[in-house]
């Protein structure tokens, strides 16, 4: 049937070939950028700029084929014939608007003495009228008016799936499912139709690789509401980002370092996001172990909108609101191009107490599977009001000489501070034995039906692009994006914590120390920002023999601030022992004061990014059996981070830490081929054999030393961390290098059927406090056991 329908088509060909006798083509020159790439790609391009109609019959041969490069001002036939050469492709105008494209092979005239003129156009619709056999003339007629009337309604593109190289900000080979190495590609209209708010959240609910089940929004005790994308379970470390297929500088905070934050990019922002679930250090270098999650930026985008969302739960208030513009201007005749983005989402957290019957299902649940934790008597449940346990291995005795059947009880709801010592001893026995597994009301982490499920995300991103065509076969572009991710919540510094109440404490019952746990609140905001701005300028050429290069500069910079108050546990564990603050009572209805025990803390710290890259791409001299194509990069990454700060104080102190910034500087070289072992369909159950042969050499310099200085401000004294050399700081210098291969292997069988088989290496680089080496190495002995001789040594 496949057969009969390709000479049902070839027939219609050689038909309408044979009207077109009497149709000269328009002698209108046209101006056309057209890279090598992909034929069937090059020429929807060609029709794109020009705007005739095309006959193209794509066959398993003509999908390995790649036109040839084509910037100027040109006679459409000429421009064909260039296009054309060395595929073994012809052009013939059927009338004249309309072109068909056909091989050689079947005895077609050269296009040389075909036609002395052409037309400024070529449509990317295939629209074919085909005379059914055994019609008459009338019937035919009405027929081919009816397919025409059809066809024009239901256009089929001449497309290949496959994204172009280098193209849509992307620095990197084309890439899809049917690679040897498969990526998952996500393109704008999936992301737009998903709701998602943030990056993260669409990889969430759309990727099956990525671990990750709930977002850094529901992180209260994190830095902030920064992205964490985990591939395989390997860890989000191991899970690299790249955005545009550039790296962009981690989210430092201290001596953390943390996946770049992707939540400050707008998805409405986004052309498509690739995803490799698999190790790649040998095509990305370090951080790969897991996985590469590439997000590609809108470009060259002409038009504008403006998008609106808006998502809230039916049950309490937890709304997300975003709104985003894009727009794209094409100027001096499509010679450059400008757009610009801009885009700001906001949205309200959930509290426990608005999926109160949730959380108490959960509570239950632990409660009966796991009871002897609940009933821990070193750390007692943190309940509606507080729990008590003895400190000593017996029952609990009260000063008034009762004796009670347990060693942990319970305050009653209620208890007020002016209730009697009798009546708070009648109370305590009651309530021996077990502890009040209530939920309480107010903000407690873990318990309290007053806690926020996480950070308020407010995010707010702006970017621009401007390309220029400087010379028929070279442009230049400048880009800049500034992203801002800020999380706030409301936030308790007092922990539930257990605590120790003193035997001699004027507010304890009984005869011994003992352990509570006192529900207490100390609500302050609690505010994460990073922010990330990138700039990048650079050349793209389209070079002889279908050859691509980009050289390209970016220099990024991120920044993390994150400020709370918390409180000074130890003041607040000191005047628990004593007596000053009397946990014997429902302090839900008589709070405990903690305002005197605030502490404020602030950190600060940041790092910058220095990125020089020179990529390639092409194809390679075609072999019998098919055209291998080769990339290559060389990169000079530096990467460095800024003085951090992290200053704390309480009503005691005032400290002052600084983490030294470091620099690491990476030089890279990578190569990556992909190549037909064998010709389509030449043997018996090989429909296709391809390789993918990928190598990455990294050498990295990293400085190294002490790695932090704490001032105590009050007294103006510091002291330095270790290692140090008497007590004072140094600095030193580590080398080290990674050698990483890939390769892939895809054999069909059939055309239905896939294997796939690769072998690949992924590294993780070494910290700069790994790499540090200890000046003043120990001179004491260490003594170790020799299994084999049961001897033991001094070392």
């Amino acid at each position: 049937m496949k057969s009969f329908s390709q000479a049902m088509v070839i027939a219609g060909f050689v038909l309408l070939g044979s009207m077109a006798g009497a149709h000269e083509p328009p002698r209108t020159a046209v101006k056309l950028d057209i890279a090598a790439q992909p034929i069937s790609d090059a020429l929807n391009e060609f029709a794109r700029q020009a705007g005739l109609q095309v006959f193209f019959l794509a066959s398993e041969d003509s999908k390995r084929m790649v036109s040839t490069a084509l910037a100027g001002t040109f006679p459409p036939q000429q421009a064909l014939a260039r296009l054309l050469s060395n595929t073994g492709l012809n052009y013939e105008y059927l009338d004249a608007r309309t072109i068909a494209i056909r091989s050689r092979k079947a005895g077609n005239t050269s296009s040389s003495s075909l036609w002395r003129d052409g037309r400024d156009g070529l449509s990317t619709q295939m629209r074919l009228a085909l005379v059914a056999e055994g019609s008459t003339d009338a019937e035919s007629d009405s027929k081919n008016k009816a397919k025409r009337e059809s066809d024009e309604q239901a256009e089929v593109v001449v497309e290949d799936s496959r994204i172009k190289p280098l193209t849509g900000a992307n620095v990197d080979l084309p890439r899809g499912r049917d690679d040897a190495q498969p990526y998952y590609i996500f393109d704008s209209k999936k992301i737009e139709l998903s709701g998602a708010t943030s990056v993260e959240d669409f990889l969430t609910r759309n990727l099956t690789m990525n671990v990750l089940r709930s977002t850094n929004t529901g992180n209260t005790t994190s830095y902030g509401t920064n992205s964490d994308v985990n591939l395989r379970g390997l860890g989000s470390d191991n899970t690299l980002i790249l955005v545009n297929g550039r790296r962009v500088p981690n989210a430092v905070v201290l001596s953390g370092n943390y996946q770049p934050d992707v939540n400050g990019i707008s998805p409405a922002m986004i052309d498509r996001i690739e995803v490799l679930p698999s190790s790649a250090s040998g095509i990305y270098g370090a951080n790969a172990l897991a996985g590469v999650v590439n997000i590609v930026l809108k470009s060259n985008y002409t038009g504008g909108d403006v998008r609106a969302n808006y998502s809230n739960t039916l049950d309490s208030d937890a709304a997300r609101r975003s709104i985003a513009l894009n727009y794209g201007w094409s100027l001096e005749g499509g010679k450059t191009q400008l757009q610009i983005s801009a885009q700001y989402s906001d949205g309200n957290s959930m509290r426990l107490q608005d999926r109160a019957d949730l959380i108490r299902d959960n509570y239950a649940r632990v409660f009966s599977n796991n009871s002897a934790r609940v009933y821990s008597i070193s750390s007692p449940f943190a309940g509606a009001t507080t729990n008590i346990s003895n400190t000593v291995d017996a029952n609990l005795e009260l000063d008034s000489g009762g004796m009670l059947d347990s060693r942990i009880t319970y305050v009653s709801p209620g208890t007020a501070p002016g209730t009697s010592a009798a009546a708070l001893d009648a109370m305590l026995a009651a309530n021996a034995g077990a502890y009040n597994l209530d939920l309480p009301s107010l903000y407690w982490l873990q318990t309290g039906l007053g806690s926020y499920f996480g950070f308020t995300p407010t995010s707010r991103s702006a970017s621009a692009s401007l390309t220029r065509k400087l010379l028929p076969n070279l442009e230049a572009f400048v880009e800049y994006s500034y992203r801002r991710n800020r999380g706030e919540s409301l936030y308790s510094g007092y922990f539930n914590s257990s605590r120790r109440v003193g035997a001699d404490a004027s507010t304890n019952p009984f005869t011994t120390d003992v352990v509570v746990t006192m529900p207490a609140q100390y609500l302050k905001p609690r505010i994460g920002t990073f922010d990330t701005g990138t700039a990048t300028v650079g050349l793209k050429a389209t070079l002889p023999h279908g050859w691509l290069a980009q050289l390209d500069y970016a220099h990024s910079k991120s920044d993390s601030d994150h400020i709370f108050q918390a409180t000074d546990n130890g003041g607040i564990n000191a005047d628990m022992l004593d007596g000053a603050i009397n946990p014997f009572v429902d302090t839900q209805l008589y709070p405990v004061s903690i305002d005197p025990y605030g502490a404020a803390y602030a950190i600060t710290h940041g790092s910058t990014q220095n990125d020089l890259a020179l990529r390639g791409f092409g194809p390679l001299p075609s072999l019998p059996w098919g055209v291998p194509h080769l990339t290559f990069g060389l990169e000079n990454r530096m990467l460095g981070t800024v003085n951090g700060n992290y200053e704390t104080i309480t009503p005691s102190s005032h400290s002052r830490t600084v983490y030294f910034g470091r620099k690491q500087v990476n030089t890279s070289l990578y190569m990556e081929l992909q190549a037909p072992l064998l010709r389509r369909d030449s043997l018996p159950l090989v429909h296709t054999l391809d390789l993918q042969l990928a190598g990455r050499a990294d050498r990295y310099t990293v400085t190294t030393g002490t790695p932090t200085a704490n001032t105590n401000v009050l007294t103006g004294t510091t002291t330095y961390g270790s290692p140090n050399i008497n007590g004072e700081p140094y600095t030193d210098r580590q080398r080290f290098e990674s050698v990483n291969p890939t390769i892939a292997i895809k054999y069909q069988p059939v055309e239905s059927l896939t294997l796939r088989a690769s072998y690949a290496t992924a590294f993780q680089p070494p910290t700069a406090s790994q790499l540090q080496r200890n000046p003043e190495p120990s001179t004491s002995l260490t003594t170790i056991d020799d299994p084999e001789t049961s001897t033991t040594y001094d070392v």
